[in-house]
């Protein structure tokens, strides 16, 4: 059951089951209206703070996996095309004898698979490391 109080200092109802004191009086015995109001405002900008954060934070985790991905996906195509230059025909090379291959340019695309995989990881995880608080 609630039960309401008067406060004696400023005469505005309060639940006493709930409050020992009025909420709306401080220790002056004044309302806490211009009090409240600037305790509102700076939690609200302690808020706002706080939300800003944890927006770049956010912001820096995301960007870490999109430049992965991204870094990783162009220099996979890249590597994968000249590994396909180098590799030469099949067919062909079957049906003539010889090995048409390029072992420099399937050396090169897989060191450029590689070294673009490695760049993908340090560049995410240096991104990754500015989201930590």
């Amino acid at each position: 059951m609630k039960e309401y109080a008067d406060c004696p200092k400023c005469a505005r109802p309060y639940r006493s089951d709930v409050f020992d004191s009025c909420p709306s009086c401080l220790e002056t015995g004044q309302p806490d209206s211009l009090t409240s109001a600037k305790s509102t405002k700076a939690s609200q900008s302690n808020d706002d703070t706080n939300l800003i954060k944890a927006v770049d934070r956010t912001t820096y985790a995301i960007r870490s996996i999109a430049l992965f991905v991204f870094i990783s996906l162009c220099s996979s195509v890249i590597g994968y095309a000249i590994v396909g230059m180098g590799s030469g025909n099949p067919v062909s090379c079957a049906v003539s004898g010889r090995d048409c291959s390029n072992v420099g340019l399937v050396t090169f695309g897989w060191i450029v698979i590689l070294a673009g995989f490695i760049a993908a990881v340090r560049i995410g995880l240096t991104e990754l490391s500015k989201s930590k608080p």
